[in-house]
């Protein structure tokens, strides 16, 4: 115990065990035949992407330069910081008119950082190129919807290219939280009384 307690005390400050993540991957992979439900755990990161053969279908299907019937479609990207303990859950998603967002692939992390985001995007990207077999392949949805993060829009430019950044647009929601949110810091006390 002693020769391991500095390692998991660096690894699993709340309990998470990289190497039971890994045991699971490869046990996940073969029983399911489906390397992309775990894709990619980074144990110095501290990230762990998830997605599935189906997502990644759906992925491709929202390519707006392809012939699927989503290509007409935008994708969602957003943060959930309540889902995993110490972390934050990135999730690419995609509103199926019902009131409900399908999953296309998630990733916890530490932070919403412009790192981790790239990474999001890089590992997306590597699924989708596995998944296809065209290491040429990079996700291109009609439209991007973030939240206002910094690090979804710095991301998006130095990952994608600078003009992905045109097809992006903030969430009605998230852009009206940020307004009150920023103009509760600029009015004074006695303009919030009033």
């Amino acid at each position: 115990r002693s020769t391991l307690f500095p390692y998991t005390t660096l690894f699993r400050s709340v309990g998470h065990s990289y190497d039971a993540v890994m045991q699971y991957k490869e046990k996940v992979k073969k029983l399911l035949q489906d390397p992309f439900l775990i894709y990619r755990v980074d144990s110095e990161r501290r990230v762990v992407f998830k997605t599935s053969k189906e997502q990644l279908q759906l992925a491709i299907e929202m390519d707006r330069e392809g012939e699927g019937h989503l290509k007409v479609e935008p994708c969602h990207v957003d943060v959930k910081h309540n889902r995993a303990t110490d972390y934050i859950t990135i999730s690419l998603v995609y509103d199926t008119n019902l009131r409900e967002m399908t999953k296309i692939a998630r990733m916890e992390c530490l932070s919403e950082s412009k790192e981790n985001v790239g990474l999001f995007w890089s590992f997306l990207n590597s699924a989708l190129k596995q998944y296809t077999g065209n290491n040429e392949y990079v996700f291109k949805p009609l439209l991007y919807v973030f939240d206002e993060g910094g690090g979804f829009w710095a991301s998006l430019q130095d990952n994608l290219g600078p003009e992905e950044v045109q097809r992006a647009v903030s969430c009605e929601r998230h852009w009206g939280f940020s307004v009150d949110r920023n103009a509760n810091k600029l009015i004074g006390e006695d303009v919030k009384e009033e």
